[in-house]
């Protein structure tokens, strides 16, 4: 799953405006995901810069993050689905 379709995932399950969307995506791209700090620095970022609650913020992380958690799943299961797709 590259960038567009994690972004596009995203869209799908919170509903974001254009500019709201457009600030997620840049706080993504800015804080890597692994690690606990910048779980909290992420969250801080989303309350910041979208002028959201903790809570909402943390919905945020969880969707997205999910949404990262499936995609390496669904690779790990089949590390070459998209080669098979090219064959067809």
């Amino acid at each position: 799953m590259n960038n567009k379709q994690v972004i596009e995932k995203v869209q799908e399950k919170l509903n974001l405006d254009e500019k709201s969307l457009t600030i997620f995506t840049n706080i993504i791209n800015d804080i890597p995901v692994i690690g606990k700090k910048n779980k909290s620095k992420m969250i801080s970022a989303f309350i910041e810069q979208l002028s959201i609650d903790e809570e909402k913020a943390e919905e945020y992380y969880e969707v997205f993050s999910e949404i990262i958690a499936t995609a390496l799943k669904d690779k790990l299961k089949h590390p070459f689905k998209d080669l098979d797709k090219e064959d067809k």
